[in-house]
């Protein structure tokens, strides 16, 4: 993905990045602040490659150098996330590979919602962020419901389904969690 270095070049890069992403860049264009937007950015930016290693596949069996250049994900961001949401496993041709638990595709799952609440200051459409993630909206509800978040049934019309983080926090209990 290219350097966004200016929002009339924001258009140039529709076409090389997902809807949710692009939406992200154009909100983030518009604050005055540019201590703030460049933070953002880099946040965004951050969040555009969580959305990309979750569509890598389940069991990454390249070596984490590979798997970076044809993801186009920095090398030393890519280690982080596998070191963060993989669990190496040996395989039988003496090399490891790298496995994406259920529970720590939840955790990046979780990770995705929470920087994008953080870039979009704490309020935004999760629609193009599912359809990013490949993930039904239901789905996408209830991950943001576990995070916190409230979402306005009545508002979920046309394409727009605002999540909102307010505060106090309210942490909402599964009812078929363990005890």
């Amino acid at each position: 993905m290219k350097v966004i270095k200016s929002a009339d070049k924001l258009e140039e890069t529709k076409g090389e990045c997902n809807e949710f992403t692009y939406s992200l860049f154009k909100y983030l264009s518009n604050l005055k602040d540019k201590n703030t937007a460049t933070r953002k950015l880099r946040l965004g930016l951050l969040v555009d490659y969580f959305i990309s290693f979750h569509s890598l596949s389940r069991v990454i069996k390249q070596n984490p150098q590979i798997v970076a250049e044809n993801s186009n994900i920095p090398v030393y961001i890519m280690n982080y996330l596998i070191e963060t949401f993989t669990e190496v496993t040996p395989n039988q041709f003496d090399s490891v590979q790298y496995v994406k638990t259920p529970r720590l595709q939840l955790k990046l799952i979780f990770y995705i919602i929470v920087s994008s609440l953080i870039a979009f200051e704490y309020s935004f459409n999760i629609i193009p962020l599912a359809k990013a993630m490949k993930v039904e909206l239901k789905q996408m509800i209830q991950y943001c419901r576990e995070v916190g978040c409230s979402v306005d049934e009545r508002k979920i019309k046309d394409d727009i389904v605002t999540v909102t983080l307010k505060a106090p926090l309210t942490i909402r209990t599964d009812k078929f969690a363990k005890k």
